[in-house]
């Protein structure tokens, strides 16, 4: 009796954390042999595993049992390559995270078996939709403040991250017919919105929204497409890449002149007109120069902050100040405050964290902070928030580095390109220092 392929696939989900194993799937089988003892028996060889694929005279077979004496296979019904997107239905013996018959993807299928199952088990429920790695990492970092993950639960999940890197290019493909161009209805559109605008192109407000609306058009372009899973996950390949390549190069700073733009219509696909060639040229200039000289900045301030806070440690457990900051938890700045402690008008503490956050949403709090942290030599965990006695982090020096290295990132990202975004301000009052 032949075996089905994805029962065999769900039966030895282990194997999936081997990379081979992986390949055999989305990339057809690669191990072959000729060497039968029996008609369901091969030869033992020690690179052999159970549930290998291995095809024998052209057929698809799958390692069942190893035995020195001959190991047993077992003839597979169906073919191979699967794609990721290929339909599947799962239930709860078919992975540990999952209680109930669901349909799913093959993709989706194997990512919660390396990413979730592997490191945690049953804790974090089967993921069935566009996975958000932002959220999903916003999640961990509650479950481990609430000890429900371990630190080395999560570092086994970054592992997992890294492994399942290795298959970019099998489940999101840059390469495609659609991906190589755009659609002549965003060509059309551009010559629309620059006659409609042809007056105010030295507006930054009106370059913004012409690249926005161009931009929309070509992700629905491309959005049913099989490099879109590719596109839809990396913001600069449509806000720099495509944009620059088949829309229009777009809003480029002026070299002397920083946060004043030009308004480049063509698009290198197109041909770039000679008049623009020197904002063009001075814009790679910029990108050069804040490679070769404005990362030397960040550097520098590193090392400054390297040895501001060389000596500055966090030692005590609460110093017993009764001050803090004044400041309105606005929807925009809440999270920025979870896991620091307020006073309450009765002097208790309370800590800010997902649970409370609603309560205190948009009301003036008093919160606990190093500026009036009262311990000798050092702070305490109670003025610097729980983060830092969650994390064992006693010592601020490495810490205060990544200042420092977000102006180096910035400075070498200029070289890549930069995009420009508009947003609406609805209260000036949030922005202005009042005395």
């Amino acid at each position: 009796m032949k075996i089905d392929i994805l029962s065999h696939i769900l039966k030895y989900r282990k194997n999936l954390l081997r990379r081979d194993f992986i390949l055999d799937i989305f990339a057809n089988c690669s191990k072959y042999t000729t060497e039968f003892i029996s008609p369901d028996t091969i030869s033992y060889h020690r690179d052999l595993y159970e549930g290998q694929f291995i095809k024998i005279d052209n057929k698809l077979y799958a390692i069942l049992s190893i035995n020195p004496d001959g190991c047993k296979v077992g003839e597979l019904e169906g073919n191979l390559p699967f794609n990721f997107t290929d339909k599947i239905t799962v239930g709860k013996n078919d992975i540990e995270n999952l209680n109930e018959t669901i349909e799913t993807t093959l993709g989706r299928f194997i990512l919660n078996y390396i990413v979730l199952v592997y490191p945690f088990g049953n804790t974090i429920p089967y993921i069935n939709e566009e996975w958000k790695v932002g959220k999903l990492e916003d999640d961990l970092v509650k479950l481990a403040f609430k000890d429900i993950v371990t630190a080395k639960q999560i570092s086994t999940y970054i592992n997992s991250i890294f492994y399942i890197g290795h298959f970019t290019e099998l489940c999101v493909p840059a390469f495609s017919e659609k991906s190589l161009t755009t659609s002549q209805a965003v060509l059309d559109k551009k010559k629309e919105l620059l006659e409609k605008h042809k007056d105010e192109l030295d507006n930054p407000v009106i370059m913004a929204n012409i690249e926005a609306e161009l931009i929309a058009l070509d992700r629905e372009y491309l959005k049913d497409d099989v490099s879109y899973g590719y596109y839809s996950q990396n913001s600069k390949a449509f806000n720099v890449s495509r944009k620059r390549m088949y829309l229009a190069a777009g809003m480029v700073e002026e070299l002397d002149r920083p946060d004043h733009y030009k308004f480049i219509s063509s698009s290198l696909d197109e041909g770039w007109d000679k008049d623009n060639l020197d904002v063009l040229i001075n814009d790679v200039r910029h990108g050069i120069y804040g490679r070769a000289m404005e990362t030397a900045k960040g550097g520098e301030e590193s090392k400054f902050l390297s040895r501001i806070f060389r000596d500055t440690k966090i030692s005590d457990e609460n110093c017993g100040s009764t001050r803090g900051i004044e400041t309105i938890l606005t929807s925009d700045i809440i999270n920025k405050y979870k896991y620091r402690f307020i006073i309450e008008d009765d002097g208790s503490l309370t800590m800010l964290n997902e649970d409370n956050m609603n309560t205190y949403l948009n009301k003036k709090v008093t919160i606990r902070s190093p500026m009036y942290c009262k311990s000798k030599g050092s702070y305490c965990y109670t003025c610097t928030g729980y983060v830092f006695k969650k994390l064992s982090a006693g010592h601020l020096a490495m810490l205060m580095i990544d200042i420092g290295s977000t102006f180096l990132s910035a400075s070498m990202s200029s070289m890549h390109g930069k995009s420009v975004k508009v947003n609406d301000i609805s209260d000036i009052n949030r922005f202005v220092l009042k005395t």
